[in-house]
């Protein structure tokens, strides 16, 4: 199965996986309050930062340490990750029965106890789930990884509207999920029987150099928390639940923004190492590709978004349209800090990942909290923008004095002039923005169909 094929079969897992779950939001919003959603919104953030821990970047692990000519070494190494990954989800267990009094009294601010466990015993599944989501993705199987995709979409839809309707609020959204990720978990055992049935030998098969790529991954990405989802926290606790609800719709538009980019990301990156070693210039190329495909989404959705919270939104709810461009702008900074940064995941066991994450994450959370507790949402935004630019310079330094990429900056630095027009536009001119949009989307789409066979064919090299 060719590249482009395989990009179109991840374009439809993510559309169903995250996709359905954007349609849920109009039908949720109408069976919760303010305050539940705002709740619901904050036990996400929650799963959000456990899941970073509890994953220990197994996914990327598989990725970076795959190239085994011996297929049997292959599995040995694919069964001891499936070992970890089974620890960490008796973890997650055993804390959904016997530790969520103690989680609850180190919240900031009160949730439902069952709607808690339930989140564990989901966290627990996702955590093993996402093994075999990573293997697929490494053999090119993309549609299969698209079937388990969708499955998991839509039973967890019909689950949660079912549960709504019986009344169960916020413990019924949580229980879908359980319920969902945990059947698609013993439909996966057959799948992979032959896996679950190797043996590991005597041989230590995670070696010194396996565990400090874990480390560095994992500690990147709990740094990577204070960017994207700790500010939750000092909302609810400086603004409170119905504060963080408008916000979670926000993000939640802008999650349409990384749900669109996601096929790109979904191929490109199992793929970057291999290409860079293959092709260099093609490295460099392609990221720019990536970012442009971003630009054209972010632009798209912080134009058309505000119309569409409108249309099918409660009132309570039209605050979110403020935020929406200035969440899209954060996007789009943070994917080139995820498409820009080769050199760091390449070199010394991405030792360097953490140290920028870490960095950007302590001022993210200083920023964020002076922001909230001295000045208002908007502030905090800023702040993130800030933040997030200062990041993606960092990443592209760095990786740049360890793998040096021939990149065409003049492009880059032209998506951003166009970037901030339009959202300066959007915030001020909402009508000359919609003209400016519309001349744009017919310029790209003309040059894109004119220049289309090229694409192509540098993408499939």
């Amino acid at each position: 199965m060719n590249k482009s094929s395989n990009i179109v079969y991840y374009g439809l897992a993510v559309l169903s996986l995250k996709g359905i779950s954007l349609i849920m939001m109009p039908i949720v919003t109408r069976y919760l309050s303010v305050s539940d959603y705002g709740m619901l919104n904050f036990l996400v953030s929650i799963a959000s930062m456990l899941s970073i821990i509890l994953s220990f970047g197994l996914s990327e692990l598989l990725y970076r340490f795959n190239d085994f000519e011996d297929k049997k070494r292959q599995h040995i190494f694919y069964k001891a990750c499936l070992k970890i990954a089974l620890f960490s989800a008796g973890i997650c267990l055993t804390t959904s029965v016997f530790l969520v009094d103690f989680v609850m009294s180190v919240l900031p601010t009160q949730v439902s106890t069952k709607a808690l466990s339930f989140l564990f015993i989901n966290l627990g599944g996702s955590v093993v789930l996402s093994l075999p989501l990573a293997i697929l993705r490494i053999h090119g199987e993309a549609k299969k990884y698209m079937l388990v995709a969708v499955s998991q979409g839509v039973l967890q839809a019909i689950c949660t509207v079912l549960l709504l309707e019986l009344g169960m609020g916020v413990d019924g959204v949580m229980l879908s999920g359980a319920i969902v990720v945990w059947l698609l978990l013993a439909l996966l055992a057959f799948r992979y029987k032959t896996l679950l049935l190797t043996k590991l030998d005597s041989e230590n098969v995670l070696t010194k150099e396996h565990s400090y790529y874990i480390f560095s991954i994992t500690l990147a990405s709990v740094f990577s928390y204070g960017l994207n989802g700790a500010e939750n926290w000092f909302l609810v606790s400086f603004e409170g639940k119905e504060t963080l609800a408008v916000y979670f719709i926000a993000t939640q538009f802008a999650l349409v923004a990384s749900i669109a980019f996601e096929p790109f990301r979904l191929w490109w990156f199992p793929q970057r190492f291999n290409i860079y070693k293959s092709n260099q210039q093609k490295a460099a190329d392609i990221p720019l590709y990536g970012l442009a495909y971003a630009l054209v989404i972010v632009i798209t959705m912080m134009t058309v978004g505000p119309y569409v919270i409108d249309l099918l939104l409660p009132k309570a709810y039209e605050v979110s349209k403020n935020i929406l461009p200035w969440l899209c702008v954060v996007f789009f900074i943070k994917t080139v800090s995820e498409l820009l940064n080769l050199g760091c995941y390449y070199k010394n066991n991405a030792s360097a990942a953490p140290v920028i994450n870490g960095i950007s994450a302590c001022l993210a959370v200083v920023l964020t909290y002076v922001s909230l507790k001295h000045f208002d949402l908007y502030t905090m935004l800023y702040a993130l923008i800030l933040v997030h630019a200062i990041r993606a310079l960092l990443f592209l330094r760095i990786s740049q004095s360890l793998v040096s990429l021939s990149y065409k900056y003049k492009y880059l630095i032209l998506m951003f002039a166009l970037l901030m027009a339009q959202t300066l536009l959007v915030s001020h001119h909402n009508e000359i923005a919609i003209i400016f949009f519309i001349v744009g989307t017919f310029l790209v789409l003309s040059f894109t169909i004119y220049q289309r066979k090229q694409l192509l064919l540098r993408l499939r090299g």
